[in-house]
């Protein structure tokens, strides 16, 4: 006798494939993970592509959102529907999204290095640097491991302190 691992049906006249779900409830789960795979993988590329670091955080956060249904819903019934499974996927998914916060301070880091070339007074060389403290300030509550953003603000402060020296 079978055992339905979405809506605990059992029976002798119920079948479950490999999965462990009736005919009933693999129509549902199939149609649901096709829309939750597009939306995903829809996320996923525009993570990848976008230059805004708001599309790319918004969409990270959407991503993950998915991974979390799929795991709460369907792997913790034993429902094994991913691979790697959702846990393994999030985690990266996570540090891409930190990945997002330190990509945009390096950009920033790296206009300031151009302003601080082309500045004329220390006043405005330091001032290039202070930016970017100003956004690894904003982006590191944001983060899950925030320490990655420390090389970038070492080589700020030390910027600003060689301009003012």
């Amino acid at each position: 006798m079978s055992r339905c691992r979405r809506c605990d049906r059992s029976s002798i006249f119920v079948f479950t494939d490999r999965f462990g779900l009736c005919a009933r409830c693999r129509t549902v789960v199939a149609l649901d993970l096709t829309d939750r795979a597009a939306g995903l993988n829809e996320c996923i590329e525009l993570v990848d592509t976008s230059k805004d670091l708001p599309t790319r955080i918004a969409r990270c956060d959407e991503a993950i959102e998915h991974l979390r249904y799929i795991r709460d819903t369907y792997e913790r019934r034993g429902i094994n529907v991913l691979d790697p499974p959702a846990d393994d996927q999030l985690a990266k998914l996570r540090w891409a999204r930190d990945e997002c916060f330190a990509d945009d301070v390096k950009i920033k880091l790296d206009s300031a290095r151009r302003k601080a070339g082309d500045a004329t007074t220390a006043e405005e060389r330091a001032d290039a640097f202070a930016e970017v403290l100003d956004v690894i300030s904003e982006h590191r509550p944001q983060m899950r491991a925030p320490s990655r953003l420390d090389a970038y603000q070492a080589e700020a402060e030390r910027a600003i302190q060689d301009a003012q020296a």
